[in-house]
């Protein structure tokens, strides 16, 4: 209402953009990286992200009791896997970028299993089931 025209179509145009390039930036990193030759660094890392990072906030939740709203988001925000734009950063600093796409990869791939069991233990924990 109080921003012009002028302002928030080009901010919509950039943000239906998004998906779009995140899918190619995802495509491009698993086309060149060895998903056969896994390191034991990659695979703390994954296991770091998504169990030990949503077991520490099943605790703190656990500990501090606070809504569900709040509990939600923060099971939501230590259950998810790691973000896309790791590859790109590892590339602008020069770090080992087939470590982190693998870790994206994989995080990513474990999710699907890991995120619907914290949330289900949320839950209970929550008493809504």
């Amino acid at each position: 209402k109080y921003v012009p025209d002028l302002i928030i179509k080009p901010v919509r145009l950039l943000g239906g953009c998004v998906l779009p390039l995140a899918m190619l930036v995802i495509g491009g990193n698993l086309a060149s990286m060895n998903l056969g030759k896994v390191r034991r660094s990659m695979v703390w890392a994954v296991v770091t992200k998504i169990i030990i990072f949503p077991l520490i906030a099943l605790a703190a939740i656990w500990f501090f009791k606070p809504n569900f709203l709040v509990s939600f988001v923060i099971m939501i925000e230590a259950a998810m896997p790691s973000a896309v734009n790791l590859s790109i950063l590892s590339r602008y600093f020069k770090a080992p970028e087939e470590i982190i796409s693998q870790g994206v990869f994989y995080s990513h791939v474990f999710c699907v299993f890991t995120v619907p069991v914290f949330l289900l233990v949320l839950a209970k924990i929550m008493g809504m089931s």
